[in-house]
Formats: structure tokens, sequence, C-alpha cells
């Protein structure tokens, strides 16, 4: 078995894949990836948090998007958005914006 770094400084950001399909959304996780993304690319924080779509996080509430963030040291934060991708965006830029500080 071999073992590497982690490519990212600050973390990992996880998407589930899974609750938007539950509100007819299913592009729901990707999208929010793209942009959430671009969002660092364009600060040049790209390498410092990866966001990622996952499967599904156990986490199921009814109309809501799950998100983890995992630090790379430091306890792991699983939480809720709503179900409106422009709020979603918004609410997930700061909350990485946040996170590299």
């Amino acid at each position: 078995m071999k073992k590497f770094d982690t490519p990212w400084s600050v973390g990992s950001m996880f998407l589930c894949s899974k609750c938007g399909a539950a509100f007819e959304k299913p592009e729901m996780a990707d999208k929010l990836k793209s942009e959430l993304r671009l969002h660092l690319k364009n600060q040049d924080n790209h390498k410092k948090i990866r966001v990622m779509v996952t499967g599904c996080l156990n986490v199921c509430n009814r109309d809501e998007q799950t998100v983890m963030y995992q630090p790379v040291s430091g306890p792991t934060e699983i939480f809720t958005v709503g179900k409106n991708l422009d709020d979603n965006l918004e609410e997930l830029k700061h909350v990485l914006n946040r996170k590299l500080l």
C-alpha cells in the first residue's frame, strides 16, 4: 500500500449526490461542485480546498442538500442547506471563505 500526502492543504467538501434527486434536482450536487470549484479557482484557492460529489452521507432531510466538510486536521462537519441552487451556492461560498481564513 502506498500512502500519499493530501494535495489540498486546508480540507475537503463533499456534496451528497442523492439529496437533489429526492427533490427532483438530481444535478444539484454537480452544479454546486462546478460553481464552488470555479469560485475557489478565481480566488487562487483551488489547491487549498477540494470540492467533490459523493454518495449518501446518511443525513437525509427532505428538501435539503447535505454537505460534509473535512478539514485536513480537526473535526468533520456535516450540515444541510436548502434546495435553492443560488442560495446554496452563496451559503457554501461563505463556508469555504471562512475555512480559508
